[in-house]
């Protein structure tokens, strides 16, 4: 069993079966380079090329009858060859002229000898899996080491090609775990993500110019997280409010009060912060901080879903959390309800201009409060919570997280995108600003509502599985809290 690191969260594996081409190594111009090498056979490599297109996914159940149909079909695509001949020719040319390019030109992408090792190391089972034949000769030339573990397989050997789940199923058998424990790397979802799918397996995507995919796939240690020296002495109750700020001025927050301001003045004054944030705090978050932000293209898979409204969320640790959030989504105005206290401290007029809307007390004044956030989520705006409500600066593991956050994105049927803070050891910079440590905003996938739930049992439900996934964003292994607190 090993843990690695998927779509921001841990999840365990039994098993792993990577794809070769395009996974462990750059693929990009070897079919040209490939012609190159002998130009006079491009009429032949195309109906290769024509008769893989209209075998995927067929399954004829041996080795045997897939090559009698391989060599069938292209002899009729590359004008009427002799089928023999043929085959001779993919065997004993064609495959060596592949093995020629790869070690002349291609190498492993950077991390997968080590993560072989690693898997080896760990008795974790693991296969490569190829489209095409003779996948340990491959391997070799490319300087890919074949550790013990290690078991090799190509789609002609099943007599299946990808995306038949069949082939998949028989690796995990022949590996000795359960298809559902079984992750399946590869750089195509048409072909290796289809054919994990329809085996009941994880499939991972990975891009063909990254370098650093598989690398970055496993965290080591992840439980082994740093945890800030602050010397602040935590409550016992992960709802009690520490940093209040001092009392400046009297707000009355009753049903009068503007809790949406949409004069010209005011939204002039907001668009000169927001102005402000992005060329002058979003630098200095890096600089003085360190932060770093990891997962952003989760935001970019789900880009269609989440322009019709959404809401973020992050454990509340530090003055400018809210800051980072805004760097995390670019460019995107964020509201956000906001405490009581702060509108009557100093950093008031920030906080408002920024889009918090103050919560009040009085039940007349929370219709208003409603109110203002069901115009802005009939304007399809992005709202942020704190569900943990009280802020513990550079605190690690995920508290507890308030009920009313939940029952508003099930209102509004917003997707919840959750993130969570985390912890480096502070460099030079840090330590001559005394910072107890540089900061990490992961962002992990979004969660949606149970529309086949009610609205109080969808609400607990995204309440639970955001904390969870912030608990694995986060790298807390045994977390203290539940989401509920009991």
């Amino acid at each position: 069993m090993i843990d690695l690191y998927i779509n921001g969260g841990k999840l365990s594996f039994s098993a792993v079966i990577f794809d070769l081409d395009g996974t462990l190594f750059n693929s990009c111009n070897l079919a040209l380079r490939v012609v190159f090498n002998r130009i006079l056979d491009l009429p032949v490599i195309y109906a290769e090329r024509k008769t893989r297109v209209i075998l995927k996914g067929c399954d004829f159940g041996d080795e045997a009858k897939y090559y009698d149909a391989f060599f069938s079909i292209l002899s009729k695509n590359a004008a009427g060859k002799n089928k023999e001949k043929l085959r001779e020719w993919y065997f004993d040319k064609y495959m060596p002229r592949i093995y020629a390019v790869l070690k002349k030109w291609h190498r492993p992408k950077e991390g997968v000898n080590e993560l072989f090792a690693l898997l080896n190391s760990q008795n974790t089972p693991f296969a490569v899996f190829s489209d095409y034949p003779e996948v340990d000769e491959r391997l070799n030339v490319l300087g890919i080491k074949k550790e013990p573990l290690c078991q090799t397989f190509s789609q002609g050997a099943f007599g299946a090609q990808k995306p038949a789940p069949r082939a998949f199923l028989e690796i995990a058998r022949s590996l000795g775990v359960k298809a559902e424990e079984t992750l399946v790397v590869g750089d195509r979802d048409d072909t290796d993500g289809e054919g994990a799918r329809g085996a009941g397996m994880t499939f991972l995507k990975v891009d063909k110019k990254d370098c650093l995919s598989i690398k970055k796939m496993y965290v080591p240690n992840i439980s082994q997280i740093y945890i800030p020296q602050t010397g602040i002495d935590y409550p016992d109750d992960p709802f009690e409010y520490i940093n209040t700020p001092e009392k400046i001025i009297n707000v009355n927050l009753d049903e009068n009060y503007k809790y949406l301001d949409e004069s010209f003045s005011f939204k002039l004054k907001s668009a000169l912060l927001y102005a402000a944030i992005f060329t002058v705090v979003f630098p200095l978050s890096v600089l003085r901080f360190g932060l770093r932000i990891e997962g952003r293209e989760k935001l970019k898979k789900y880009r269609s879903v989440l322009k019709n409204g959404a809401m973020t969320c992050a454990n509340h640790v530090h003055r400018w959390d809210f800051l980072f959030i805004l760097k995390a989504v670019r460019w995107r105005r964020l509201y956000f309800p906001a405490r009581a206290a702060n509108i009557e401290g100093k950093d008031r007029t920030l906080i408002r201009l920024a889009g918090g809307i103050p919560i009040p007390e009085k039940i007349s004044a929370i219709r208003v409060f409603n109110a203002a956030f069901d115009v802005l989520a009939a304007k399809k705006k992005w709202l942020h919570a704190f569900p943990e409500s009280a802020r513990w600066d550079y605190f690690t593991p995920i508290r507890p997280f308030k009920k009313g956050v939940w029952t508003m994105a099930v209102k509004y049927n917003f997707p919840v995108i959750p993130m969570a803070f985390s912890y480096r050891k502070p460099n030079l910079i840090a330590r001559l600003f005394k910072t107890p440590a540089l900061i990490t905003l992961r962002i992990g996938e979004p969660v949606f509502p149970d529309a086949k739930l009610t609205p109080k049992k969808a609400a607990e439900s995204m309440r639970k599985s955001v904390h969870q996934r912030m608990v694995e964003l986060s790298g807390v292994s045994n977390n203290p809290y539940t989401a509920s607190g009991e």
